[in-house]
């Protein structure tokens, strides 16, 4: 009988050992949260940035109206301020300094449209619209 036993123990030890739970975690590279070690997907979330940029001619258009800070607006919530004198000769790099980079968190979906305004130090609307977040990139976006 202890043969028996000892068999049975044998048998469930190394039934136990060679069975692997999966790890669960985010496998989408693009997400917020990934994990490359996971195995099983779930919970991924993310975050996407949109630049916000213009050039010379808009800058001098924007001084020359004295619209000389902006206010930026996701929603009906300020993220941010921003000289109207920070020109750009083509689209910046994405987050570097004197860029107008707005990040959101998106939760768990992809992307998501939101709609933005832009106002001035004495509350004019210079500019109004939708734009795009896509998790795990960033969008330029030229302001004329």
């Amino acid at each position: 009988m202890k043969k028996f036993y000892f068999a049975l123990f044998t048998i469930v030890l190394l039934a136990g050992s060679c069975s692997k739970d999966s790890k669960k975690g985010c496998t989408d590279s693009t997400a917020s949260n990934y994990d490359a070690a996971a195995e099983e997907d779930c919970c991924c979330t993310y975050k996407g940035r949109v630049l916000f940029y213009f050039n010379k001619a808009t800058s001098d258009r924007l001084i020359a109206n004295q619209s000389n800070s902006l206010l930026f607006y996701i929603g009906n919530t300020k993220v941010g301020t921003f000289s109207s004198a920070n020109f750009f000769n083509g689209e910046p790099i994405c987050g570097t300094d004197k860029t107008m980079t707005i990040e959101q968190d998106l939760g768990d979906s992809k992307s998501k449209t939101l709609d933005y305004m832009i106002v001035d130090e004495v509350g004019r609307t210079i500019w109004t619209g939708k734009q795009e977040w896509k998790g795990g990139t960033c969008t330029g976006v030229e302001l004329k």
